[in-house]
């Protein structure tokens, strides 16, 4: 899977067993990226420029992606994360 943004000259290619690290400096940048890719995440517009695909061809990013904004708040009961660990541990 790819995840590209327009005003990015590069392509996030991720793969299994493998971290991606991003570095973003400008705070109100980093803002603005995490408050698009949060808000198409969560389907609440479809108005953001990331793009995620598989094989080339688009790929909603609610229905790959999940935000983790604060890890000590995680809901474990969310019903998205707890398929793609059934899912997983099926394998």
């Amino acid at each position: 899977m790819k995840l590209v943004h327009p005003e990015f000259n590069y392509q996030i290619e991720f793969k299994e067993n493998r971290v991606n690290l991003i570095v973003i400096e400008d705070k109100k940048v980093f803002r603005e990226y995490i408050g698009e890719l949060y808000s198409q995440c969560i389907e609440l517009n479809d108005l953001g420029k990331f793009v995620l695909s598989h094989e080339e061809k688009e790929v909603k990013l609610s229905k790959k992606a999940e935000i983790i904004l604060d890890f000590y708040s995680l809901d474990i009961n969310n019903k998205k994360i707890i398929t793609k660990v059934y899912n997983k541990l099926k394998e």
